[in-house]
């Protein structure tokens, strides 16, 4: 049975004013679309648009133009509140600073998104983000501070975290960039362990080991995609 289409985007743009009063084409009519259950790397030069892209599918910012498609839902169509749910139930977010709460303990963090969502009853959320650390080896690590974990293990909290809400897409933004060479190799194999369970992981990166561990990639340069042969 063919994997159904989880992301659909057909000629997205997205424009800015510079601060001369330039207007610069960040992305300039990018169109691809991502199977369920892919492997997606996104490579490409600093300020060539991977970051926008990337806030784009996230529903972190909207295009000047163009359509996007998130597991068969019209994003452009929805109300800011309506994108905010989508956001929370479909998207999993891992960033390159980690952005952990400083002041709540590593089960805490696993559980906030938790607590924006609808569908999944309070009284679940503890033994879900325990689950969640469990899957990423870090379930006695469950009462320590972030301050308390080394830069790999924060990104691991960070991975739980994201995947916690059984979201449809994970989005990472340089996962591997603020980790040394030890730590990264570890989130490039839990990545590919979260994609071998089934979910789609869409990652912008620098980091070769990260881009060659997909399944697919795309290059975004000066605001247009292609895929890489």
């Amino acid at each position: 049975m063919e994997s159904r289409t989880v992301i659909e985007v057909e000629n997205l743009t997205k424009d800015f004013h510079s601060e001369s009063g330039d207007i610069v084409h960040a992305l300039s009519g990018v169109s691809f679309s991502v199977k369920e259950g892919e492997f997606l790397a996104v490579e490409g030069p600093s300020g060539g648009g991977k970051s926008t892209l990337l806030a784009i599918l996230g529903l972190l910012d909207k295009p000047s133009s163009g359509t996007y498609r998130l597991s068969g839902i019209s994003v452009n169509e929805l109300s800011f509140s309506q994108q905010a749910q989508l956001r929370n139930e479909a998207i999993g977010f891992v960033f390159q600073s980690f952005n952990l709460i400083g002041h709540l303990n590593v089960l805490k963090n696993v559980i906030v998104p938790l607590e924006y969502s609808r569908q999944i009853p309070k009284k679940h959320h503890v033994q879900l983000a325990f689950s969640m650390l469990e899957e990423v080896g870090l379930a006695d690590r469950a009462e320590h501070m972030p301050h308390q974990l080394s830069g790999g293990q924060q990104q691991r909290v960070a991975i739980a975290r994201a995947l916690v809400t059984s979201p449809a897409v994970l989005l990472a933004d340089e996962p591997t960039g603020n980790l040394d060479s030890r730590n990264a190799d570890a989130i490039v194999n839990l990545l590919g362990r979260i994609n071998e369970a089934g979910s789609t992981v869409i990652v912008v990166t620098h980091d070769q080991s990260v881009a060659s561990s997909a399944s697919r990639r795309l290059q975004i340069r000066d605001g247009l995609v292609w895929e890489n042969a």
